[in-house]
């Protein structure tokens, strides 16, 4: 517990997390994988359905069925995306909990915790998505009705108009990537949210607001170690995912239909399963790290501990009675 609950830098934050992925490898692939399962489950499910449309085969459904299974493929994807990983990243976190202190724990420990605070966690990332897909949507539509209202009054006009037209249309793209930026930052800010929530045992709201303060002054180290995490995860995905997938494109020319769809699904499901769990155990090490900075965390663990272990102490210590 000393050498782990101190102030540790970004970079010791990243060694630690690559360490306790390493060492407890199996517990968070088996976290992890529940994601990557269901999606391939979900992907198997509409291939028997037909869907998605294979080049070269004979269309067993009609062109209004193809949209009707197009919109509950998207509604399923989010679904399973959302689900999926809201139990993944819980089961994830109650793993490092456990892990980063050296205590035992399991992958159906890890499961029947989050599950038993499922609905949390889900509010927690169903409300994070809202709030990043207002802000996101905000800046866009600014940028979008600006562009329409303002660029068709300037069309055609003299070289004056065409400068305004120009600055109209930087001002749009600004305003957008603006909307991006905060709606990323919202991201962040909220991003402690299901460790508080589960290690805390607190409602979503708390949660957030308690990751909002948490995460205060460290928001270039979280943006960071997502992006180090995004990094490894697309090099697993060049590495896994995309050979498949060029494999996969291959067998269908050769309308090797079953043999594609397998062989791309495996690709997707190792690397996801050998991603997923790195961002969830990297901001779970900040969530300690940060209680630790501005709460003396590692200070009230040890008190906790000392207090627990007195009335053990004093019993053993106590004389027999006759």
């Amino acid at each position: 517990m000393d050498s782990t609950l101190r102030p540790l830098s970004t970079s010791q934050l990243l060694d630690r997390t690559f360490f306790l992925y390493r060492k407890n490898f199996v517990l968070f692939a088996g976290v992890g994988a529940i994601a990557p399962t269901l999606l391939v489950l979900m992907q198997f499910g509409f291939a028997a359905l037909g869907f998605p449309p294979q080049p070269g085969r004979r269309a067993v459904s009609s062109p209004e069925i193809v949209v009707v299974l197009a919109l509950l493929w998207f509604i399923c994807y989010i679904l399973v995306i959302v689900i999926g990983n809201a139990i993944a990243v819980g089961a994830t976190v109650h793993a490092v909990s456990k892990a980063h202190l050296d205590e035992p724990v399991t992958i159906v420990e890890s499961y029947k915790k989050v599950l038993s605070r499922f609905g949390t966690v889900l509010a927690i990332i169903v409300l994070v998505l809202i709030g990043q897909s207002f802000i996101g949507g905000v800046g866009g539509g600014i940028a979008g009705v600006l562009a329409a209202v303002v660029i068709p009054t300037l069309s055609g006009g003299s070289g004056g108009a065409v400068a305004v037209m120009v600055i109209v249309v930087v001002l749009a793209v600004s305003i957008a990537i603006f909307g991006l930026l905060a709606a990323f930052y919202f991201y962040l800010r909220f991003s402690l949210s299901v460790p508080a929530a589960l290690i805390e045992g607190i409602g979503p709201l708390l949660a957030m607001k308690r990751s909002f303060w948490l995460a205060k002054g460290s928001m270039w180290r979280i943006f960071l170690l997502y992006f180090l995490a995004w990094v490894v995860a697309f090099g697993l995905t060049l590495a896994f995912a995309i050979p498949a997938q060029i494999l996969a494109t291959f067998l269908v020319l050769k309308k090797s239909f079953l043999l594609a769809l397998i062989l791309q699904q495996v690709g997707s499901f190792v690397a996801g399963v050998l991603a997923g769990p790195i961002a969830p155990i990297a901001i779970a090490l900040v969530y300690y790290d940060q209680r630790v900075r501005k709460e003396a965390f590692d200070l009230q663990l040890m008190m906790r501990t000392i207090d627990q272990a007195a009335p053990v102490q004093a019993a053993t210590a106590a004389p027999p009675i006759g």
